[in-house]
C-alpha cells in the first residue's frame, strides 16, 4: 500500500510541474565517437575500411566518410581499422580512446598507400661503323618486352616490384654494341 502512495505522489507532483519532470534535467551517461580515415599515396584503397570498436563488430568506413557511433560507456576503448589493401598501410593502428560522457571524442587513422607496378625506361643510342638496322629485342627476365630501334626509347609498364632476375637486359642484334641502364 505504501508503494502506492509513493508512485501516486510521484505522479501527482509531476502533474504538478506540467507532467515533464518539472524542468529536470539529468547529466549525459553516454559519450560518442567520431572516426575518420585520411588517404594517400598511389593507388588508394578503393572499397574504404572497417572499423572495429573493442569486441563489437566491425562496421564499414566508406572513403573520405566519417563513423559515428553515439551511446558509448565512459572509459577507455579499442578503435582498429581493417579492410587496409595490401599496398597500403596504417599509422597507430589500434588506437585507444577515452570517452567521457556527453563529449565527443575522435579518433583519425592515417593510411598510406604505395603503386603495385612500376615501370622502366629503355634508352638505346648505338655509334660505330654499320649499326644494325632492324633494331634490337627487349628482354626482360626471359620474357620478350619488344623491339627498339638503334636510337630510341621504350617504355615498359605494368611491371611487378621487385628484383628482376637479369642483372643486366639482353639485347639481341647482329651489330656490336654496349648496353647501360640508367635510373631516371
Amino acid at each position: 500500500m505504501s508503494r502506492c502512495l509513493l508512485l501516486g505522489a510521484i505522479a501527482l507532483t509531476l502533474a504538478a510541474c506540467g507532467g515533464e519532470g518539472g524542468g529536470l534535467t539529468f547529466p549525459p551517461t553516454t559519450g560518442t565517437l567520431q572516426v575518420t580515415a585520411t588517404t594517400s599515396g598511389d593507388e588508394m584503397d578503393p572499397d574504404g575500411f572497417s572499423v572495429k570498436l573493442d569486441a563489437q563488430d566491425p562496421e564499414n568506413l566508406a572513403p573520405g566518410a566519417m563513423l559515428e557511433r553515439a551511446g558509448l560507456s565512459p572509459g577507455d576503448h579499442t578503435v582498429f581499422l581493417g579492410g587496409v589493401a595490401a599496398n597500403c598501410s596504417v599509422a597507430d593502428n589500434p588506437q585507444t580512446v577515452t570517452i567521457k560522457a556527453g563529449e565527443t571524442a575522435t579518433v583519425q587513422f592515417a593510411v598510406t598507400c604505395t603503386a603495385t607496378s612500376g615501370s622502366i625506361v629503355v634508352t638505346t643510342t648505338t655509334t660505330g661503323d654499320s649499326p644494325d638496322p632492324d633494331g634490337y629485342s627487349v628482354i626482360l627476365d626471359g620474357s620478350d618486352q619488344g623491339a627498339i630501334t638503334t636510337t630510341g626509347q621504350v617504355t615498359l609498364t605494368g611491371l611487378s616490384w621487385g628484383a628482376t632476375s637479369s642483372a643486366s637486359p639482353d639485347w639481341r642484334g647482329t651489330a656490336r654494341s654496349r648496353a647501360t641502364i640508367s635510373e631516371r
